[in-house]
């Protein structure tokens, strides 16, 4: 399945104007999307997937991916 945001990143890409944000792509697809207060670390576990909202998230991501890979079965 193709998501809306690898569309929208593929446009870019190509060099076509930006026409939508990705957050709206996301939520046209489906995404719920959780923000936070700007600049404040904010990461969301779904299943597999680990997400930070901004550069200031980097070490709760690492924490988080690292529980990940801790937690599964060698």
């Amino acid at each position: 399945m193709t998501s809306a945001l690898s569309i929208l990143s593929l446009a870019i890409i190509a060099g076509l104007s930006q026409s939508a944000y990705a957050a709206d792509a996301m939520a046209q697809a489906g995404g719920k999307m959780e923000f936070k207060e700007m600049w404040a670390p904010n990461v969301v576990v779904d299943r597999e997937l680990i997400t930070g909202q901004n550069p200031f998230s980097d070490e709760l991501l690492a924490e988080k991916l690292l529980q990940q890979l801790n937690s599964q079965p060698n």
